[in-house]
């Protein structure tokens, strides 16, 4: 198990990955975890909220010869709300406009290497 963080004047990341040591299925299964930390901030004079958000993936490598590696992924795992930009415009009348980060998302993926 491997941990890095780093932090920064607006927030911290730290990942987390596991190797299972045993085979699984024909291939090795493999676990790894992502966290996000942002403070609160200021965007000119608009200030967005502090948010934290997890991504995991759940990958079986070396599967078929060990040319196939099948994942499944969540982005955003607890479905966290937060603002991801946002912008004033002086020509509009003093109008705030705001991006809304996506909500949980869920995947899959299968890769392939000859």
């Amino acid at each position: 198990m491997a941990s890095v963080t780093r932090p920064s004047a607006s927030g911290a990341n730290a990942e987390n990955s596991y190797d299972y040591p045993d085979r699984v299925l024909g291939g090795y299964l493999s676990l790894s975890d992502d966290y996000h930390y942002q403070t609160k901030y200021l965007v000119g004079e608009i200030s967005n909220e502090g948010f934290q958000t997890v991504d995991s993936r759940l990958s079986l490598s070396k599967l078929a010869d060990g040319k196939l590696t099948l994942s499944v992924f969540a982005r955003n795992l607890f479905n966290e709300r937060y603002v991801l930009g946002s912008a004033a415009s002086a020509s509009g009348g003093g109008a705030s406009s705001f991006i809304i980060a996506s909500p949980r998302v869920f995947g899959g993926s299968a890769r392939v290497n000859f």
